[in-house]
């Protein structure tokens, strides 16, 4: 597999090539990037990795929650180059991204003892996304909007939390005794994350999380 990868979701916004087993280049963008210089970008980025357009077997986007122009960039342009490039692609939640980057010492729990983790990302400043991992999944299984008053009732002391928020979300969280992840980074994490999703001919749609 050869694959483009490309995150204008985060703040920290990334494209990379990307194979079975490593990162062939990347770049680190700013979200707020508009077509014209994601596709300088890429091409640029293609120099480094000394393949061409053709090279790639499969795209791969992050398709939200963020700004409402990142998302529309980024989506509509790897529709078009899996349109013209005849290859398969795969919309990624960034709650996804983020929960493949937990350590997995996580995971190495003594017996019947789950995690309970929660995926957080400021969306206004009165209210935010959360999704649930481990125990905390069945109360939030999908990504959904709440009201920050109710985040502290949400989480609590004992949970372990990973996202991008705001301050004054960040001391609600704070003031729950829920702890940061230490993540793994994307370069470690990404030729396997990618390799594992699910790739078919189709058109993406950006994820807002609400309707506009």
């Amino acid at each position: 597999m050869r694959i483009l990868f490309c995150d204008t979701a985060s703040h920290d916004g990334m494209i990379a090539c990307v194979t079975d087993d490593k990162i062939a280049a990347l770049d680190s963008i700013d979200h707020r990037i508009d077509d014209a210089g994601l596709v300088s970008r890429i091409e640029a980025m293609l120099t480094s990795a000394k393949w061409t357009y053709h090279d790639f077997t499969h795209i791969a986007c992050v398709i939200g929650p963020g700004g409402f122009m990142s998302l529309r960039t980024a989506v509509a342009l790897v529709n078009v180059m899996s349109h013209e490039l005849d290859i398969p692609v795969c919309g990624i939640h960034l709650s996804d991204m983020y929960f493949a980057r937990m350590p997995l010492s996580l995971y190495r729990l003594p017996a019947k003892q789950e995690i309970r983790a929660a995926w957080l990302h400021s969306t206004k400043r009165f209210e935010l996304f959360i999704r649930g991992f481990g125990s905390l999944k069945e109360k939030f299984p999908e990504p959904q909007r709440i009201a920050a008053g109710d985040l502290k009732h949400a989480i609590s002391a004992g949970t372990r939390w990973t996202g991008e928020l705001i301050s004054e979300h960040r001391a609600i969280v704070a003031g729950t005794g829920a702890e940061e992840i230490r993540l793994e980074t994307k370069e470690d994490t990404l030729p396997v994350f990618l390799k594992a999703q699910s790739y078919k001919k189709q058109t993406l749609q950006p994820w807002y999380g609400r309707e506009w």
